[in-house]
């Protein structure tokens, strides 16, 4: 029996994704991690103060080092 499509009633995400679950207003799982990814990094200008603050304390960590510079590196999927 084929499943009912169904669309996040947030995102574009829909029932194509393999896994996906809607709670009952119509949203998906992704959603709420997005949302709980949010509240634990937060965008904007707080997110940014945050990212200068790692950047100065990098900084000066490596004051005066043979090295002096920062690769970011994601460490997302293969």
């Amino acid at each position: 029996m084929a499943k009912e499509f169904k669309r996040c009633t947030r995102c574009l995400l829909d029932t194509t994704v393999p896994e996906i679950v809607f709670d009952d207003k119509g949203v998906c799982q992704y959603c709420k991690i997005h949302d709980i990814q949010e509240k634990k990094y937060p965008l904007g200008a707080e997110s940014k103060a945050n990212l200068d603050q790692v950047i100065e304390r990098i900084k000066a960590k490596g004051k005066g080092r043979q090295y002096d510079c920062i690769i970011g590196d994601s460490g997302g999927a293969v």
